[in-house]
């Protein structure tokens, strides 16, 4: 059936890396949010940091609501 490519599964965890992709900003932006508690993350045994696919999508999704209330004022 469907790759896990292909599939949202929520709980997915995501790279600095993909997670800045998604989002279309640099990796330095997605740790300074981490570091700032405006995105969650999930430090490896190694010290790596890994975020949830939901919490990168809410991050998006408040993101885009932000300017429209803000263009409205």
């Amino acid at each position: 059936m469907a790759s896990g490519k292909s599939g949202s599964d929520p709980d997915e965890l995501l790279t600095t890396r993909q997670a800045a992709e998604i989002v279309g900003v640099g990796t330095t932006s997605i740790k300074r949010w981490s570091d700032e508690g405006k995105l969650p993350a999930i430090k490896t045994a190694g010290g790596h940091r890994r975020y949830r696919r939901r919490d990168v999508e809410q991050l998006i999704s408040d993101q885009s609501a932000g300017p429209t209330l803000h263009t409205q004022l």
